[in-house]
């Protein structure tokens, strides 16, 4: 992965670009534990040779997969970085994918291998973001 600091100031702006066959999860939470980013905002695009996105069914309180075994574009990469209540650097990301006919599907993302490339801005926060297990539905949510 390639990262280039490009605004400093309260907040900080890093470019990351992800090289063919890198995990965005593990790359992403890699860079922000080596930085001490305790809470950020993603944004980005770009491809991914395969990609596993989920459903969170309320009812069952489980996340459905859906892997996509193809080449795909990334039409749009969202998330955030926070702590759970463990002190543990979390990513809660979804991706919205098209295939080569436009057909579009997205999802809670999970998991994938970059090709050729995937183009992320990621905005650290100043201050930590914390996520507590909701007893509701089982899930780890933002919580002030």
């Amino acid at each position: 992965m390639q990262v280039k600091l490009i605004a400093e100031g309260a907040e900080k702006t890093y470019a990351l670009v992800l090289m063919p066959g890198e995990d965005p999860h593990e790359e992403i939470l890699t860079f922000a534990r080596e930085r001490g980013i305790t809470a950020g905002r993603l944004m980005g695009v770009g491809a991914f040779a395969r990609v596993t996105l989920a459903y969170f069914n309320l009812e069952t309180r489980r996340y459905e997969e859906h892997p996509y075994e193809q080449q795909v574009e990334v039409t749009s990469f969202l998330g955030n970085l926070a702590l759970t209540g463990e002190q543990e650097l979390k990513l809660h990301a979804h991706v919205t994918i098209a295939d080569r006919e436009g057909r579009s599907w997205g999802g809670h993302f999970l998991h994938a291998r970059v090709q050729p490339t995937l183009e992320l801005f990621l905005i650290q926060s100043p201050h930590a973001l914390t996520r507590r297990k909701d007893d509701a539905t089982g899930l780890d949510l933002l919580r002030f």
